[in-house]
């Protein structure tokens, strides 16, 4: 029980930090069109035919450390 509070919570805050709304847009239509996904954290996102034009991913975490 306390494992899936944990990662509710965890869910939760990495989509506040994601920027939320415009991550998911991103993800279902492949379109973020001047949306701000700065701080977001992006690197495991498969998109490469994303329209991304005019948006801001001003220290956007792109590169998966791990």
């Amino acid at each position: 029980m306390l494992r899936y509070v944990f990662l509710s919570v965890f869910a939760l805050l990495l989509l506040i930090a994601c920027g939320g709304n415009n991550v998911n847009q991103l993800t279902k239509t492949g379109n973020c069109v001047e949306c701000d996904l700065s701080e977001g954290y992006l690197s495991r996102l498969d998109l490469p035919e994303a329209n991304l034009s005019g948006a801001t991913l001003k220290d956007a975490n792109t590169i998966d450390n791990t």
